[in-house]
């Protein structure tokens, strides 16, 4: 299955690449996904996702041919 992935921001880019395509096998979260191309857990839980362009979980299943776009959540006020 591949699917694509799209990051922005100041996130941290996996081989240097903001925009990358990926094949996986079998059914995987997005979660799942992040941590295979080198995220770690405490990075993940700063990180907005969507999945063809609707917010998502990181527990969300893709599927072949999702776009994964990340971006880094920020607060302030």
């Amino acid at each position: 299955m591949k699917i694509h992935l799209s990051i922005t921001g100041p996130l941290k880019k996996p081989g240097g690449n903001e925009e990358m395509d990926i094949n996986i096998e079998g059914q995987k979260d997005i979660k799942e996904i992040l941590m295979e191309q080198g995220y770690k857990e405490e990075e993940i839980e700063f990180i907005m996702c969507f999945l063809n362009d609707k917010p998502v979980d990181m527990i969300t299943k893709v599927k072949d041919g999702d776009k994964i776009t990340l971006t880094i959540l920020v607060g302030g006020g």
